[in-house]
């Protein structure tokens, strides 16, 4: 019972204060200094989808934090004109095991020295932001975040803090 309680708790602080892991990358001759002003590029409409992360809620979850981060940083969002870069994002979850061993048994058991493992199963959720030169159309600045997912009444949380971690690296210095 006892071992089964420090499970499910080791469980809960894994997920509960998994980070966000975020990886940048950037075109090193874009002259970020130039812009001011931004656009969300607009996603095709498609069906709504039975996925915890992929739903039109958190869509515009996504659409509210990009917005928030942008503005906080002194960016103007454009609704008619021509801004100076895009910004289009990418979600995606997938189903990870983690595996972990516990040094070695001196215990009697059928193989001697084989240690106690702890095996979790969880879904991990990647948002990818991309910043778009207006003028050339190219990609000017990626960034990753990925973090193990919460249940669902913590998304808006989550991506908050997915969208802030990786818009804090932009633009790069």
């Amino acid at each position: 019972m006892r071992k089964s309680f420090l499970l499910i708790m080791s469980l809960y602080l894994f997920v509960a204060c998994s980070p966000v892991k975020v990886a940048t990358d950037y075109d090193s001759q874009a002259d970020f200094s130039g812009y001011s002003t931004f656009k969300i590029m607009k996603h095709k409409k498609r069906a709504e989808s039975i996925s915890w992360i992929k739903n039109s809620l958190n869509l515009r979850r996504i659409d509210r934090a990009i917005r928030d981060q942008l503005t906080k940083k002194g960016f103007k969002e454009l609704e008619t004109g021509k801004a100076d870069f895009l910004v289009a994002y990418h979600i995606g979850e997938q189903k990870k095991v983690d595996v972990t061993y516990y040094g070695y048994s001196y215990r009697h058991r059928p193989y001697p020295g084989m240690g106690s493992r702890e095996v979790r199963k969880y879904k991990e959720g990647t948002v990818i932001i991309d910043i778009v030169d207006a003028a050339t159309k190219e990609l000017a600045w990626r960034g990753i975040g990925e973090s193990a997912l919460r249940d669902p009444g913590y998304a808006e949380e989550q991506i908050n803090d997915a969208v802030k971690a990786i818009l804090d690296r932009f633009p790069p210095e």
